[in-house]
């Protein structure tokens, strides 16, 4: 499996390396195809071979139990009680979540990136292991919500909310992205560019003080669910967050900080460029203040970290000539792929 993923990636960076002199005619079709083997990767792995397939077969066939209406959402027992009408495989439903997850990734990458392949070969390097290969609900409600950051941009609040309604159908996670409705894509001043650079510091002073910011969590389920991350963390279920042996963290610091540094010229090329460094800003911020409990501070800086498909090839309108550009994305990428197969064994 892992080797069919090293091939795709290589088509990828391939068709990165050209793709402003593939026609769009070509450019579509190269686009949807790559789209039909991740799609085909995801839906027929071997149950076991990553760290939730196991799990999410077990939720499968035991879809009614009373007790799963506290461990996965309405949609996954939905899919699961349909799906279970004709057959127990559950490859159909792996089917049915990468079908919607990848396509609408693929949909909203369109929409936000002017270099498509760039994109793509980002997410492919860790956003499809993670969420597609792992995290299926995530998944799909990380794609929903990247297809909202579009008509949100645009002020169209209400498409942006309906969309983001659908996340929170997939996962009841993606509730804390309703917060971003009240966000605006106006241009950033001085100001603001002050405000998001002081995130990661302010982020690590918080972290190194040990100030917890889970005190008191209203909403009964995510307090259930905190609570149990707490009580898993005290046995030893969770290692802590490491803020300085994580290179994929330092490198999108890194990017965070250039795409700021850098803004007027970006912002050139992309005007959707202040919210989704608002959202990769959060996405850093809640990575540290939220890191008593690291699940859940994981969970957030990667549902917020999906505008990194986005944002992180924006590099590509900094550094001339664009092939040193490229080659630092695929670099980025490469990294990241490492450490989630090799090194945190993410897929086997």
């Amino acid at each position: 499996m892992i080797i069919f993923i090293i091939l795709v990636i290589i088509l990828v960076a391939f068709l990165s390396m050209l793709e402003e002199y593939i026609g769009k005619r070509y450019k579509m079709g190269a686009y949807v195809c790559v789209g039909i083997m991740l799609i085909l990767i995801a839906s027929f792995r071997v149950v076991g071979n990553d760290n939730d397939s196991e799990s999410y077969e077990s939720y499968f066939l035991d879809y009614d139990n009373p007790w799963m209406v506290f461990s996965v959402e309405y949609s996954f027992r939905l899919f699961s009680k349909v799906i279970n009408l004709f057959t127990d495989n559950v490859h159909v439903l792996f089917f049915v979540y990468a079908l919607i997850g990848v396509v609408v990734k693929l949909m909203a990458i369109r929409q936000l990136s002017e270099f498509v392949f760039l994109s793509l070969f980002t997410y492919l390097c860790h956003f499809f292991i993670l969420h597609d290969m792992t995290q299926i609900r995530a998944s799909v409600a990380a794609a929903f919500f990247l297809l909202s950051i579009k008509p949100l941009c645009e002020g169209r609040k209400r498409t942006a909310f309906l969309i983001m309604c659908v996340s929170v159908f997939f996962h009841y996670s993606a509730l804390v992205i309703m917060p971003l409705l009240f966000f605006s894509n106006k241009e950033l001043g001085c100001k603001w560019r002050y405000v998001l650079a002081a995130v990661v510091p302010i982020g690590y002073l918080v972290y190194f003080m040990g100030i917890d910011l889970l005190t008191a969590i209203p909403l009964p389920y995510i307090g259930d669910k905190l609570e149990i991350y707490r009580e898993l963390k005290e046995y030893g279920r969770f290692e802590e967050i490491l803020v300085f042996k994580n290179p994929i963290l330092l490198m999108k610091i890194t990017v965070f900080y250039l795409l700021i540094i850098f803004y007027d010229i970006v912002y050139e090329y992309n005007k959707n460029l202040p919210l989704l460094l608002k959202i990769m800003g959060i996405s850093l911020g809640c990575f540290f203040m939220f890191a008593s409990l690291p699940v859940l501070s994981g969970r957030l800086y990667e549902l917020f970290g999906v505008v990194d498909i986005i944002l992180i090839p924006n590099v590509i309108y900094i550094f001339k000539p664009r092939y040193i550009s490229k080659i630092f994305v695929f670099a980025i990428g490469l990294i990241s792929f490492f450490m989630d197969v090799f090194v945190y064994e993410l897929i086997i």
